[in-house]
C-alpha cells in the first residue's frame, strides 16, 4: 500500500516533468476556487529519492492573479519563478542526507491571458474557498526531485517558503516514505516539517 501511494505521487511528478504526457499536463491546467495564504505540499520519499509537488495560489507568492501589467509585476513573477525553481532556498532538505536537486519544474497555471482583464475582487475568494467565483483565479504548480546520498540522515524539510513569500501563511504537507504516510498542517510559527514518522 505505501509503495503504491508512493508510485502515484512520483507518476504525478514524472507526468509534469517528462513534455510527453500532453494529456496530464492540459488536465491540471484548470484551476478552480481556492483560500488566499494556503498552499499544498506533498512529500514522497523513497530508496534515497525525494518527490516534492507544491500547489500554491499565485496571490501568495506574487501577490497578484492577473498577466503583470506593469514592469515591476513582470520582474516579481520572473523573480518567483527563478526562486521557485532553486528550490533549496524554499525547502532545505537535512544537510546531513546531502540532497542533490535533480529535476524542478515551475507552472503558472491560469494566469489571465490578457493584461487587460480585470481582476474582481467582490466575487474572490479570501479566506474560504468561493467555487461559484467568476474572478481569475492563478496557481503555482511546482515540481521538485532530488537524491539524497545519506537518505537515512533525511529528517527535517526546512521551509524558507515562508520567509520567502509573504503572502503563504500555511501549507497543508502530505509525507509518504518507507515507514507510512501522514499528513498535517504547518505555518509560519513553525517553519520546518519533521520527517520522523515516514522516514
Amino acid at each position: 500500500m505505501k509503495t503504491l501511494a508512493v508510485l502515484v505521487i512520483a507518476a504525478r511528478v514524472a507526468a509534469v516533468l517528462l513534455p510527453t504526457a500532453s494529456i496530464a499536463q492540459e488536465a491540471r491546467r484548470e484551476v478552480g476556487a481556492h483560500v488566499h495564504g494556503e498552499g499544498k505540499l506533498a512529500v514522497a520519499i523513497e530508496k534515497g529519492k525525494v518527490s516534492m509537488e507544491l500547489e500554491a495560489p499565485a496571490k501568495d507568492i506574487i501577490g497578484f492573479e492577473h498577466a503583470p501589467k506593469t514592469a515591476k509585476e513582470k520582474k516579481t513573477l520572473a523573480d518567483a519563478k527563478a526562486r521557485l525553481a532553486q528550490g533549496v532556498k524554499v525547502f532545505t532538505l537535512s544537510p546531513e542526507a546531502q540532497c542533490k536537486k535533480s529535476a524542478a519544474k515551475v507552472e503558472l497555471i491560469g494566469l489571465a491571458a490578457k493584461a487587460t482583464k480585470a481582476h474582481n475582487h467582490d466575487k474572490h475568494a479570501h479566506g474560504n474557498a468561493d467555487a461559484g467565483s467568476t474572478a481569475e483565479h492563478a496557481e503555482f504548480r511546482v515540481t521538485y526531485a532530488f537524491e539524497c546520498k545519506v537518505p537515512a540522515a533525511l529528517k527535517t524539510i526546512g521551509l524558507g517558503y515562508f520567509e520567502a513569500f509573504k503572502g503563504a501563511e500555511r501549507l497543508d504537507v502530505s509525507l509518504i516514505g518507507p515507514k507510512g504516510q501522514t499528513s498535517f498542517e504547518v505555518g509560519r510559527e513553525k517553519p520546518s516539517i519533521d520527517l520522523g514518522a515516514v522516514n
